[in-house]
């Protein structure tokens, strides 16, 4: 008895587990669509460009998803998977935590390291390479030789108090001279001395400051309209995050290991994995042909006369 009720029990909480996430979830998915309208808003009269266009797009344009077979078709929202959108953001972050939670299944002395620089008030393409290369140059000083191994993402704030970079790493290091290092990272930012903190990390809770966005969308929804754009115009073709060391050399084993989890991918009741995937202009357009072409075959059917074949279909010689 008592272990029926035991069983009980795990079973209640393991379903009130998944109620409060799916909860969770759905709320954060209304604010990431609330956010990215505000922002879309915001954008409208003073972005251009094919980029933006994809942005404006996002969420608001259906995609179906169609069977190679049986032709069972699925709707879903278009996505513009853009790094600073509010309703892809999320998602790309939770599959960089994925790809981390299993590398630091793998190491033992887990470091987070915050490093920062100044505000200032105008962010450009050059701010941000520069703020790269300092992150770059940092690894090749002698304090970060014991450093087995990272990741690095660089996080973009505006407070009303001007532009502020910093930048957050997961470290595989038993310990760092910090005042060395606040030294050192200051020079490389031109600075006198620089602001770091490093926490010694044992948990999973840290992978989500690690992994985070370059932008928080509730951030980006409350800047005025020429910041955002100054913001998307200055991260265009950047690269927030970085792998390095044991972490990079472990990348093609990662993505298998993720591949193994996520199973066979997608699939269709009828057994099929080969999809189409169209807009909803391709598949009007798409509809349009098949109609087309099922009337020609009919036509053609019931002017054939009896006895007689298409040539260049069965290979005469004459086709």
């Amino acid at each position: 008895m008592k272990a029926n009720r035991a069983l009980q029990k795990l079973i209640f909480e393991r379903k009130r587990a998944k109620f409060d996430r799916e909860a969770r979830q759905t709320e954060i998915f209304a604010q990431a669509d609330m956010f990215k309208s505000t922002v879309e808003a915001k954008l409208t009269g003073v972005a251009t460009g094919p980029g933006i266009v994809n942005f404006y797009r996002c969420g608001n344009e259906p995609i179906y998803c169609t069977c190679a077979k049986c032709h069972k078709t699925e709707t879903f929202a278009y996505a513009c998977n853009r790094k600073y959108c509010p309703r892809c953001s999320p998602k790309l972050a939770r599959l960089r935590i994925a790809k981390l939670k299993i590398w630091a299944s793998k190491i033992t002395q887990p470091k987070h390291l915050v490093l920062t620089m100044r505000n200032f008030t105008v962010l450009t393409g050059r701010k941000i390479r520069e703020f790269q290369k300092a992150l770059l140059q940092l690894r090749k000083r002698e304090l970060w030789r014991e450093v087995k191994g990272g990741c690095a993402t660089i996080e973009i704030t505006n407070s009303g108090e001007g532009w502020h970079l910093h930048a957050h790493l997961l470290l595989d290091v038993r310990w760092l001279d910090m005042a060395e290092l606040a030294k050192v990272w200051g020079n490389l930012v031109g600075q006198q001395f620089g602001i770091v903190k490093i926490k010694d990390v044992r948990g999973q809770e840290y992978l989500a400051e690690v992994a985070k966005y370059v932008v928080k969308g509730n951030e980006l929804a409350k800047w005025a309209p020429e910041q955002i754009w100054e913001f998307i115009c200055a991260i265009r073709g950047k690269r927030f995050f970085f792998a390095f060391g044991s972490l990079f050399q472990m990348t093609k084993e990662i993505k298998r290991e993720l591949l193994r989890q996520r199973g066979d991918g997608k699939s269709c009741d009828c057994g099929s994995t080969e999809f189409i995937y169209e807009t909803e202009a391709d598949a009007i357009l798409g509809e349009i042909r098949r109609a087309k072409g099922e009337h020609h075959r009919k036509k053609n059917h019931h002017h054939t006369m009896p006895g007689t074949q298409d040539k260049r279909r069965i290979g005469h010689p004459g086709a």
